[in-house]
């Protein structure tokens, strides 16, 4: 039967009059209104079956490109019906991996669509101007373009003609204007659940979903009521073929209630139940809600029935309408949305342009939706992919997918980028590199050969210069000092030589073999030659050392709370904050801070859906009986990073402390991660972290008062010209 049903419907339309399907003020088709002869109790209006033909949109801004296709699909994985991420990401490598999509953005967002029951994509259709004109006692509206004229006190009844008219800027303010003309109290939208995130829920290393710092679940979103007037008037709704989402959702909300008619074509839920996006020159939608009644529960029918199929434009017809009946109870056979667990939804480690060529989008599209600092860093994310997938190679192997993935995610200047292969083993290098106006010189060595304080010339037989310039080019960071810290840090992962030189000399190649992690934690401590405690052999009894790093706590089994305590009457107190802070550094944090502790202001995005955005904002204060009342001078260096740095913003507000050293990293905020097809991922920071005067962090960090900058001599005479120069500066507070 349905296939006769849709040769009659394609029959209609071919040889009916097409301005009467147009026409605003002009009655439905009557073959689209008649039953059909022998559809029995089917019978009533004929329609498409997919819910995407009933969808009436038009143009509005959105992506271009293969951006269109990454917010696209972001929208899917993190709000849609599909269930688990890595589901969705399979289709979506799998569509990339068709012949005919890798180089054409709109074939590959038709063939994505296709592949999946809650996308669509459709053409725009236009906006008609609004227009209302009056029937006896009945006033019909088409909530178009422009301004609505208001409803004459002394008519009964208001007919909404929804026919032909698309998604549009005004058109939810266009419907509430004739709901507070026509109701008397207010309307209670319909509870819709959807998709909560609050922040990227990490999916690479957060095992327990009890401490994660982001989180995702189904929550119940209820909306503001509808406000009423002080008339009451029949209300109903003039339904087409195709319906906008926003009008399909009012209608619901007033039909479920009882308080409007539904006249012409049914109400498609589906519909009420997506969300828009521009997709280039054209439209997308996702199913992103799950509608129910007051109850929270009870999921409305997949088609709400007109209460008037038959209606031919006839206002008369109306005369004398009541309440409609209750809605039809037919269960929801509709997919609904579900709960998702991302963690640990590892992806197949398999290399295909495709999925290489999904994981940038899919990349692109989460930091689209949830990395806070495009108002700081600037946003050239959208050109950054286009430049990417456009030079990915037809068979991209691994290295080349991750040359790729760091160029795109280098444009954010985020310092908690780090990129993650499956099938890669990452190494522990045997040295240290640190720079000296940008030259490369050992900092720390755990091999024969090397030196502290030798330039590096070479990397596996290439110039250090040259192969640091173009891994700089896809390592991201907020600070160059940093970046040049990370994009180091890479090429020392797989190297298995470095040609260095010392001083003048001649240059030599040594063998960098990896090391085990007990070695690797000995090499960084050598860093760091002063021991805890007042500075009596500097002739300076009075001002006392303390060294949070995480590295110092764990190797020589420092104890940072009991070296506070010992210095609590120490008249400066110089605290070594120029790595990454230990368990002990968040113990004396509040003792630093003179007994109160106040934190930045840690701000995360959070999503009721993917067009329901807001911020969720928090701090916390530390309080400690005991309180350090002296000056202090804090060190920092370009690895001074994250929670380090979360320690310098607390002293700096809540104490007159003076900074030395070198620019801290500039990137503070917790890390989240993403999985990608292929077996690949990166994570990146999920929350925008304000100092506490709400000023700008990100990019900024903790800036030196006294800047005291590297150099090789310093380092190969076992000087530390920071600690030094904290000593002369403590002498004189």
């Amino acid at each position: 039967m349905r296939t006769r049903l849709a040769l009659l419907l394609l029959f209609a339309l071919a040889c009916g009059d097409d301005d009467a399907m147009h026409r605003p003020d002009a009655a439905l088709d009557a073959t689209l209104d008649a039953p059909a002869a022998d559809a029995g109790l089917d019978a009533g209006p004929l329609l498409p079956e997919s819910w995407c033909e009933r969808l009436a949109l038009a143009s509005q801004e959105g992506a271009s490109g293969w951006a269109a296709l990454a917010e696209l699909h972001a929208r899917v994985r993190h709000f849609g019906t599909e269930g688990a991420y890595s589901t969705v990401d399979e289709v979506l490598a799998d569509t990339l991996d068709e012949p005919g999509t890798a180089g054409t953005t709109a074939a590959a967002i038709d063939a994505y669509a296709a592949r999946l029951p809650s996308v669509c994509v459709v053409d725009p259709l236009p906006v008609p101007e609004a227009a209302s004109r009056r029937e006896g006692d009945v006033w019909v509206v088409v909530p178009g373009r422009g301004p609505l004229e208001a409803v004459p006190d002394d008519v009964d009844a208001v007919v909404v003609d929804l026919r032909d008219v698309p998604e549009h800027p005004e058109l939810g303010a266009h419907l509430a204007q004739l709901v507070r003309a026509t109701q008397s109290s207010e309307v209670t939208p319909l509870p819709r659940w959807v998709r909560h995130h609050v922040g990227s829920v990490d999916e690479v290393f957060s095992t327990d979903p009890a401490r994660a710092i982001y989180e995702t679940n189904l929550r119940i979103r209820r909306r503001e009521p509808i406000l009423a007037g002080e008339r009451e008037r029949m209300l109903a709704f003039w339904m087409g073929v195709q319906v906008a989402p926003t009008a399909a959702r009012v209608a619901a909300d007033l039909r479920a209630e009882r308080r409007a008619w539904l006249l012409g074509h049914s109400l498609p839920i589906e519909v009420a139940e997506a969300e828009a996006l521009g997709v280039g020159d054209r439209l997308g939608a996702v199913r992103a809600l799950d509608l129910v009644q007051q109850d929270g529960e009870t999921r409305l029918p997949d088609v709400v029935p007109a209460d008037r199929p038959a209606f031919s434009g006839d206002v008369a017809e109306l005369a004398g309408l009541g309440a409609p009946g209750p809605l039809d109870a037919t269960p929801a056979e509709r997919a609904a949305l579900s709960l998702v667990r991302p963690v640990e939804d590892v992806q197949a480690p398999t290399s295909t342009r495709g999925r290489a060529h999904a994981g940038l989008l899919i990349a692109a599209g989460v930091l689209r939706l949830f990395y806070p600092y495009f108002p700081v860093v600037g946003d050239g994310l959208d050109a950054r992919l286009e430049e990417v997938v456009d030079a990915l190679p037809d068979e991209p192997g691994r290295e080349a997918m991750m040359a790729a993935l760091g160029r795109l995610t280098e444009v954010i200047d985020d310092g908690h980028v780090f990129l993650y292969d499956a099938e890669r083993t990452r190494s522990l290098y045997p040295l240290l590199i640190d720079f000296e106006d940008g030259t490369p010189v050992v900092s720390a060595a755990a091999v024969d050969g090397l030196s502290v304080g030798d330039e590096l010339l070479a990397i596996d037989g290439e110039d250090a210069r040259d192969v640091l310039d173009a891994m700089l080019a896809r390592t991201s960071a907020a600070t160059l000092h940093y970046r040049r810290d990370l994009a180091m840090r890479r090429l020392l992962e797989r190297a298995s030589e470095v040609t260095v030189r010392t001083g003048e000399g001649p240059p030599r190649t040594v063998a960098t073999p990896g090391i085990e992690r007990e070695a690797f934690l000995a090499m960084a401590v050598t860093r760091f030659t002063r021991d805890d405690g007042p500075l009596d052999d500097l002739g300076a009894p009075d001002v006392h050392y303390v060294n949070l790093d995480g590295t110092v706590e764990e190797v020589r089994g420092t104890d940072p709370a009991a070296s506070v305590r010992e210095g609590l009457d120490a008249r400066v107190m110089i605290v070594d904050m120029r790595g990454y802070p230990g368990p002990g550094a968040w113990t004396v944090m509040p003792q630093l801070a003179g007994g109160r502790g106040e934190s930045p202001w840690f701000r995360v995005p959070e999503y009721f859906g993917p067009n329901d955005r807001s911020v969720q904002e928090s701090d916390w204060v530390m309080e400690s009986p005991i309180a350090y009342e002296g000056a202090i001078v804090l060190l920092t260096s370009p690895t001074t990073v994250s929670a380090a740095e979360n320690l310098g913003q607390v002293l700096r507000h809540t104490r007159d402390i003076t900074i030395v050293g070198r620019q801290s990293a500039a990137t503070n905020g917790n890390i989240t991660g993403t999985e990608l097809p292929g077996g690949f991922a990166f994570t990146f920071t999920g929350m925008e972290i304000l100092n506490r005067d709400r000023s700008v962090f990100h990019g900024v960090g903790l800036v030196p008062d006294v800047e005291v900058p590297l150099r090789a001599a310093d380092l190969a005479a076992g000087r530390d010209a920071v600690f030094e120069e904290a000593v002369r500066i403590a002498r004189g507070l």
